[in-house]
């Protein structure tokens, strides 16, 4: 924001108000209980105000997923320090687990977003969440292809069909996580770090070469 102008500070600044906003609402009350009229009055503008940052509500559903992307992205700075393919999926799926972890409604929003994008909104952000949701799967893919090359992935696994299996299956176990309460661990002995870990050992092994 240092090379902008003084007038494109400050509209930037009422665009992340709105959005700080409009994201505490939905986490509070969801995406279909939300009306702009209570975004436009949490983040202390007028409702027109809001419409011309913002078109719909569903677009700005997206520009508060899009922040939570970029969240997302810091958990997996240590991911690039794997000595191979292999070694950078496990680490990546520690980070989305401790991502999802401390960010969980975040994640539902993420999650939840993807129901919203089977409409055809195409407005700007919504434009903008697709792109970058398509760069993390082509990202992951990339490791999937860099472990492929170096041997310790298999070789059978298609990169960007692996990278969108990875997820579901990792998304699909943290949830049933989420969702149970502590009961299930009585048949063994065993804490919930401890099954989260065997669990993502499990989810990566799938794809060891």
């Amino acid at each position: 924001m240092n090379n902008l102008s003084r007038r494109q500070k400050e509209k930037k600044e009422r665009e992340l108000a709105m959005i700080d906003a409009a994201e505490k609402i939905f986490i509070n009350k969801g995406f279909d209980n939300v009306s702009m009229n209570e975004i436009a009055k949490e983040a202390e503008f007028t409702k027109r105000t809001l419409y011309k940052y913002f078109e719909s509500k569903e677009e700005l559903y997206f520009a508060v997923a899009i922040k939570g992307f970029h969240k997302m992205f810091s958990y997996y700075m240590d991911a690039e320090e794997g000595q191979n393919g292999f070694d950078k999926l496990k680490l990546v799926s520690k980070a989305y687990y401790h991502f999802f972890k401390e960010c969980p409604e975040t994640v539902r929003i993420i999650n939840h977003v993807r129901q919203i994008n089977k409409k055809e909104v195409l407005g700007p952000k919504h434009r903008q969440w697709r792109e970058i949701d398509e760069q993390i799967f082509k990202k992951l893919a990339f490791v999937f292809e860099e472990g492929i090359a170096d041997g310790s992935i298999r070789s059978d696994i298609e990169p960007l069909k692996g990278a969108y299996t990875f997820i579901f299956i990792l998304n699909g176990f943290l949830h049933m996580i989420s969702e149970s309460d502590d009961s299930f661990l009585e048949h063994f002995s065993s804490d919930v770090e401890d099954f989260t870990g065997l669990g993502l050992k499990l989810v990566s092994g799938i794809f060891k070469s």
